[in-house]
């Protein structure tokens, strides 16, 4: 039993050593870190939002803006004998479902 764990050890030594590993753990280091999950600077941390202050913007549906534009888009679509493609399926349940 104990011949089998010091080989355990040995084996687990290998492992973390070895250069796919450790390059696997730096890589894994700069992602999280570009990503921001590793906060290493000072910088200010979120706020709450004080009543009658700015929360940011909203996404609205304005016809006015959204139909010349899908008209615009499609003519150009046309002009250019160029469509965007819309899978069979995803067609096929917007169909059944209206």
């Amino acid at each position: 039993m104990v011949k089998g764990k010091a080989s355990g050890i040995r084996e687990l030594k290998k492992v973390i050593f070895s250069i796919t590993f450790l390059i696997l753990i730096v890589g894994m280091f700069a992602m999280a870190y570009s990503q921001d999950v590793i906060d290493m600077s000072d910088r200010e941390k979120l706020e709450m939002p004080q009543i009658g202050q700015d929360y940011g913007m909203q996404a609205k549906e304005v016809p006015e803006v959204i139909m010349p534009a899908a008209l615009e888009s499609l003519y150009n679509e046309f002009c250019s004998n160029n469509y965007a493609l819309v899978r069979y399926m995803s067609l096929k349940v917007q169909i059944e479902e209206a």
